[in-house]
């Protein structure tokens, strides 16, 4: 997979009911690849089956979004991976619901690789 951010990357300021985190479960890793990658200082995560993988891309307090969430899947060379994905908002509630979230943000959301990333 190309890199990307499942939530806001770009500096944009941090939107209540945005995506805020994403969680990857790794219940089934490939025995060569499949590692996920983060652009931001090189990062590599080889996980082992059983893995739980957090991060986030709202940065700090006072709602700056940054490049730590850019990331990609790592080809895989050799077997099979099962990831189960978890998004996580925040300032969601019964009456302000995930859906209404997603359509509220969606024009928010950058499509494609943001400048930086050359």
């Amino acid at each position: 997979f190309r890199l990307h951010c499942d939530g806001p990357c770009m500096g944009e300021p941090y939107t209540v009911g945005e995506r805020a985190a994403t969680s990857l479960l790794y219940c089934r890793t490939a025995k060569r690849g499949g590692a996920t990658s983060f652009m931001q200082d090189a990062l590599k995560a080889v996980p082992r089956a059983g893995d739980l993988l957090v991060f986030t891309y709202r940065c700090d307090r006072a709602g700056a979004t940054g490049a730590e969430g850019v990331h990609s899947a790592c080809p895989l060379e050799k077997g099979v991976k099962w990831v189960a994905t978890q998004r996580y908002r925040e300032g969601v509630n019964r009456s302000y619901t995930a859906a209404a979230a997603d359509q509220a943000t969606r024009p928010l959301r950058r499509v494609g690789k943001p400048a930086w990333i050359s």
